[in-house]
Order: structure tokens, then C-alpha cells, then sequence
């Protein structure tokens, strides 16, 4: 018998994307969890300049993020 795990019948939504750590991406759900990843999986943000990566905004209730720079 498979076994569930996880957050099962909820729609996580971002509710805050942060870069904490030097190389790293923070995205914060609104069910508790939080992913971080390396930069080096998303070239597009990592060649940003600090100034501009914090200018993110979520827009479609949480589900998408744009960067106002491009």
C-alpha cells in the first residue's frame, strides 16, 4: 500500500521570496514550508545584482513572481 506524505489537499503559495545566504534563494509558503536552492539553478537571477534580486513582487494571489527590473 503506497504511503502519503507531505502537505496533501493544500495549494501551497509563495508568500515571500528572500536571499539570505550568499548563493542561495529563499521562497517562503504559506503552509509553513520553505525551499531553499542554490542560485546557480536559475543563471537568470544569479547574474542580478543584489539590488535589483530584491525587487520581486507576487502577483496572481501568491502562485507567480516577477522581477520589476526586466
Amino acid at each position: 500500500m503506497k504511503k502519503t506524505e507531505g502537505f496533501w489537499g493544500s495549494t501551497p503559495k509563495i508568500e515571500n521570496i528572500s536571499f539570505p545566504v550568499r548563493g542561495k534563494m529563499q521562497v517562503d509558503l504559506n503552509d509553513g514550508r520553505v525551499i531553499v536552492v542554490p542560485l546557480s539553478a536559475f543563471p537568470s537571477i544569479q547574474k542580478l545584482p543584489m539590488q535589483e534580486r530584491e525587487k520581486w513582487f507576487l502577483i496572481g494571489g501568491g502562485y507567480r513572481l516577477i522581477n520589476v527590473t526586466k
